[in-house]
């Protein structure tokens, strides 16, 4: 009876490794935080070979925190075609940056509509909270306002927005 209901013999439990009959028990695992790089590797080579463009990323707010462990990391860059702002253009290293002054809305759909990111990543944001209320006005400009015009611009072009602060 159970040969024919198990024809593989008996059960095995769900945490009991299998044989080398298994698709994945013969394949090599790379150690513990590598080979992602390797893969990330092969997909930029296979984009370039076939002319597909790399994904263009706008990081808002470079030279805070966040903004600089985004930028001295090197992990969106190596993920497309990054361009990096600040509010007066000036980055903390040296390097190239746009001006994005969250604190003027208004100036941002200009800017997106110049470089066209497919992804934004703001970590900029007014985040005196001591005088957050004294400066209440500029705080929802840049923590409000800001992010809505960034929202609204992506919503309209299919961009994405991935909002973070420190």
């Amino acid at each position: 009876m159970h040969r024919t209901v198990r024809p593989q013999g008996r059960r095995r439990h769900p945490l009991e490794r299998r044989g080398t009959g298994h698709r994945l028990a013969d394949q090599r695992t790379a150690a513990v935080g590598q080979g992602w790089q390797d893969a990330a590797a092969r997909r930029r080579a296979a984009r370039t070979a076939a002319g597909v463009r790399g994904m263009k990323i706008l990081l808002l707010g470079a030279n805070g925190q966040l903004g600089r462990s985004f930028v001295e990391d090197g992990g969106l860059a190596a993920r497309g075609e990054l361009t990096v702002t600040s509010r007066d253009g000036h980055r903390f290293d040296g390097g190239p940056a746009e001006v994005a002054d969250l604190s003027s809305p208004d100036s941002l759909p200009a800017l997106l509509d110049r470089l066209r990111p497919d992804l934004i990543v703001n970590t900029a944001a007014y985040t005196a909270v001591d005088r957050a209320e004294q400066e209440e006005a500029l705080a929802t400009r840049v923590n409000g306002d800001a992010v809505g015009a960034l929202g609204r611009w992506a919503a309209a072009h299919g961009a994405l927005v991935v909002r973070s602060e420190e």
